[in-house]
C-alpha cells in the first residue's frame, strides 16, 4: 500500500507484521531512493525481524541496531535537547 505524503506531512503508521523476513519503506521518487543515481543509499527503511537469515549479499547484514538511531528512546525523555551518539558524525560500530 501507499500513503501519499505532501511537503511537511507526517503519519503515524501502525501496521501488523505477520510475515516474518526483511521489508523495504520508501517513497516512489527515483532520486530519493539512490545515492546521485548508485545504490544504495538516499531514504529507504528496511524493517528485518530478529532471526531471519542474513544474505550475503545484503548491504546492511553487519550493522549494529541502535535504539536511539531514530530517536526511539529519546523519545521517551520528554522535551528537550538529547545527545545521539550516532549523530555526532562517527563510523557506527559493525556487528550484529
Amino acid at each position: 500500500d501507499v500513503i501519499h505524503l505532501s511537503p511537511g506531512e507526517r503519519y503515524d503508521v501502525i501496521m501488523r507484521m505477520n510475515n516474518p523476513g526483511r521489508w523495504i519503506a520508501h517513497d516512489h521518487i527515483e532520486h530519493h531512493t539512490s545515492n546521485n543515481g548508485k545504490a544504495p543509499g538516499g531514504s529507504v527503511l528496511v524493517i528485518e525481524y530478529e532471526g531471519i537469515k542474513t544474505d550475503d549479499w545484503y548491504v546492511w547484514k553487519d550493522k549494529a541496531y541502535d535504539a536511539d538511531f531514530y530517536y526511539s528512546e529519546s523519545m521517551t525523555k520528554g522535551p528537550g535537547i538529547h545527545d545521539v551518539p550516532e549523530h555526532e558524525g562517527r563510523f557506527p560500530e559493525l556487528r550484529r
